[in-house]
C-alpha cells in the first residue's frame, strides 16, 4: 500500500514584498495569456505558431510600447520563463510521438 502525503507551505513575507510578488505574478499571467492568444489566433487562421525565440523579441517590443509598458517593471527572467513554459506546452501538444 502506497501512502501519499501532501504538504502545504505558506510564505510569510512583508506586505511590500507580497505586493511586488503579486504584481510579478500578474505580469507573468498577462504575458502567458497574450502569447497564448496570439498563437491560438494564428492557428485559427492556418498560420504557424510563434515559438519562444520570436516571442522573446515580441516581449521586448511589448515592454517598450505605451500600451504594455507596465511589463517593464516585472523581472525579465520571470516573463521569459512563462514564454518558455508556453513553448513547452505547445511542443508537447504538437509532438507527433
Amino acid at each position: 500500500m502506497v501512502i501519499r502525503r501532501g504538504f502545504r507551505f505558506k510564505l510569510k513575507t512583508l506586505p511590500r514584498i507580497e505586493a511586488v510578488l503579486v504584481v510579478m505574478a500578474g505580469h507573468a499571467r498577462f504575458v502567458w495569456n497574450k502569447a497564448l492568444g496570439l498563437n491560438l489566433d494564428r492557428l485559427a487562421h492556418g498560420l504557424p505558431i510563434v515559438w519562444y525565440s520570436d516571442l522573446c523579441g515580441l516581449l521586448g517590443l511589448w515592454k517598450q510600447s505605451e500600451e504594455y509598458g507596465f511589463l517593464a517593471e516585472a523581472n525579465a527572467q520571470a516573463l521569459q520563463q512563462k514564454l518558455k513554459d508556453l513553448d513547452r506546452a505547445f511542443a508537447d501538444a504538437f509532438d507527433p510521438a
